[in-house]
């Protein structure tokens, strides 16, 4: 079975959809007609497929020497609660370098985080920042994780909801081991 990835002449074959990518000229390539990973820069834009999934991330083969890994935080913008709801092996995905680590792990991610800077300071927190710490607001769970839950919430004047985490030692004064257990 093989697949081809649109605009990047890349085609992928075989159990683990390896890729070899051919639109690049031999010199810019590794052994095996792959692209040496050092050679990728931070922001570059590429296309590859996804080879596993895991809860903390996707592993994509993106030609290079080595699969690079999204973090679960770089799949979307937002949260993701279950990772396999987004991506699955086999899926071809467009993704953005962040780095090449020391020890020579590919970073990337699924969001381009200009657009992601820009989504993520657009949004309008006015109609919150004067509400004292010692004020209430109702809120409704979206999620519940390790670490927190997720709220979404209106300002007192009513405006636009936005969505928050409570981290687990804010949901109450008492020690909580598990957000789900003193949630109703």
């Amino acid at each position: 079975e093989t697949a081809r990835h649109p605009g990047r002449g890349l085609a992928c074959g075989g159990g683990r959809a390896r890729c070899a990518q051919l639109a690049r000229p031999a010199e810019e390539r590794g052994r095996g007609g792959r692209i040496c990973i050092e050679d990728l820069k931070a922001g570059q834009e590429l296309n590859g497929i996804v080879s596993s999934v895991a809860p903390f991330g996707v592993f994509v083969d993106v030609g290079a020497d080595r699969d690079g890994m999204v973090h679960v935080s770089k799949v979307t913008n937002g949260y993701v609660g279950e990772i396999e709801n987004h991506v699955e092996p086999g899926q071809a995905v467009k993704v953005w370098v962040i780095d090449v680590s020391g020890d020579g792990k590919l970073n990337l991610s699924m969001v381009n985080d200009d657009e992601d800077y820009h989504r993520r300071h657009s949004r309008d927190y006015a109609s919150f920042e004067n509400i004292s710490p010692d004020v209430w607001l109702d809120g409704t769970v979206q999620d519940i994780s390790d670490f927190g839950i997720f709220v979404t919430v209106a300002p007192p004047d009513g405006e636009k909801k936005l969505q928050g985490l409570v981290h687990i030692s804010q949901i109450q004064d008492e020690y909580v081991a598990d957000a789900a257990e003193v949630l109703e």
